[in-house]
């Protein structure tokens, strides 16, 4: 059982422990949506993202999903989410990852590949 103290940074950081978006009263929650038909932003064919959050589908409180395609020199402008997590995802090709710490002002630059995943709390600059 978690403790008061544990429940409450949990349910800060994204963990819902009463996701009323998921309790219905009848039927299953809506629990699908095609990332395709949501762009978030668009420089040309090749350099876009899709986005799916709470919006899309109720039940992603505190998370984000972005599939984002970028071609060789291109850059996400820096930026950070101020409710919602970010899990990447690199698909294929490889990519750099950069995240400022807000607590020590650290920056840290993962270089990740195809089937590698980087973390972004919620609040933190990243791009």
């Amino acid at each position: 059982m978690f403790g008061v103290e544990k429940r409450d940074k949990m349910s800060s950081s994204g963990y819902v422990p009463d996701n009323k978006n998921l309790k219905k009263s009848s039927g299953t929650p809506n629990l699908f949506f095609d990332s395709r038909k949501n762009v978030f932003f668009k420089r040309d064919e090749k350099n876009v993202a899709y986005e799916v959050t709470s919006t899309q589908l109720p039940a992603m409180i505190g998370g984000a999903f972005v599939d984002l395609f970028m071609t060789k020199g291109h850059m996400r402008e820096p930026h950070w989410h101020p409710n919602a997590w970010e899990l990447d995802v690199v698909v294929s090709g490889e990519a750099v990852t950069s995240i400022l710490n807000p607590e020590t002002n650290q920056l840290q630059n993962y270089h990740v590949k195809a089937g590698q995943t980087v973390f972004i709390p919620m609040g933190w600059w990243h791009w």
